[in-house]
């Protein structure tokens, strides 16, 4: 249907790009990894506006990954991968938020690579190098994590049959277990009916949840004050 951007690092040119979305009147936005910053373009390709720039301090970007718009307030949150850190900017770039820092706890992050947003705010991460996606509510505060629970697909299991030395491998294991997880999930999303959607990339799969939440009424939902943001700019 068409095209546009050449390499380089001007506006509406791309080095390393490497998340996309649309946003609710319909613009693309798009992370570039290499070029450490976001761009705004119109659906036919018009270059709109852009910002970012290499660091480690609010508001710069070591290879942003994932790109996401969260359908609540039309703001954006991008997977700053190499800072090990999701931050949510104002459509003008201003930075509002910053989720996450580096580590293997909770609510920790290492590498993350992509990110989403659902209908009542809450944010997904995929946090690629701890092999599992982070649940965190509207205002960065860590949920749950989800390590996987699937099982070894068709494809898995052709792969295991071909080779008799995995296979006997494999019949030795004690613990199976280890094939339900993640390994380097890259991307997450969440449809309009709460279904959530994991790259499960080293498994060569896709796992679905679904999110059981149930929305609170006002009055069963404490004042913000009782729970201070984590950091918020």
């Amino acid at each position: 249907i068409g095209w546009w951007g050449d390499m380089g690092d001007g506006p509406a040119q791309f080095d390393a790009p490497a998340g996309i979305a649309l946003d609710a009147d319909e613009n693309l936005w798009v992370s570039e990894s290499r070029n450490h910053r976001l761009q705004k373009f119109a659906r036919d390709g018009r270059y709109i506006s852009g910002w970012g720039e290499f660091g480690a301090g609010p508001g710069q970007l070591d290879h942003p990954w994932g790109i996401a718009i969260d359908p609540v307030n039309g703001t954006v949150l991008v997977a700053d991968w190499r800072n090990d850190r999701v931050q949510r900017f104002s459509p003008e770039g201003d930075v509002l938020q910053i989720i996450g820092h580096p580590g293997s706890g909770e609510g920790e992050l290492k590498r993350p690579s992509g990110v989403t947003v659902d209908k009542h705010g809450d944010v997904y991460v995929a946090d690629r190098g701890n092999n599992r996606v982070l649940l965190f509510n509207p205002r960065g505060m860590f949920i749950e994590s989800f390590r996987g629970d699937a099982h070894v697909t068709e494809k898995g299991y052709r792969k295991l049959l071909a080779n008799p030395d995995a296979l006997r491998f494999r019949d030795n294991v004690i613990n199976l277990d280890v094939e339900k997880r993640f390994v380097a999930p890259n991307s997450v999303k969440v449809d309009a009916n709460g279904l959530v959607y994991i790259a499960d990339t080293g498994r060569y799969r896709i796992q679905v949840y679904r999110n059981p939440a149930v929305a609170l009424s006002p009055d069963q939902i404490d004042p913000p004050e009782m729970h201070p943001d984590p950091v918020v700019y």
